[in-house]
């Protein structure tokens, strides 16, 4: 399911307020690395079209 760059930000965001000190889980990096994958995807789609534009 396609997702805002909001959306995005703001799920990454409660994530990173979320992390314990110690002991992050695998899966929550993951998770993290998705998002900031996913974020820096859609920024730069959204500057190619603004590029093209």
């Amino acid at each position: 399911m396609p997702q805002t760059l909001e959306e995005l930000e703001r799920e990454l965001a409660q994530l990173q307020a979320q992390l314990p000190r110690h002991s992050i889980k695998p899966a929550t990096l993951a998770r993290m690395d998705e998002l900031e994958e996913a974020i820096e995807k859609l920024k730069k789609a959204m500057e190619q079209k603004d590029l093209t534009s």
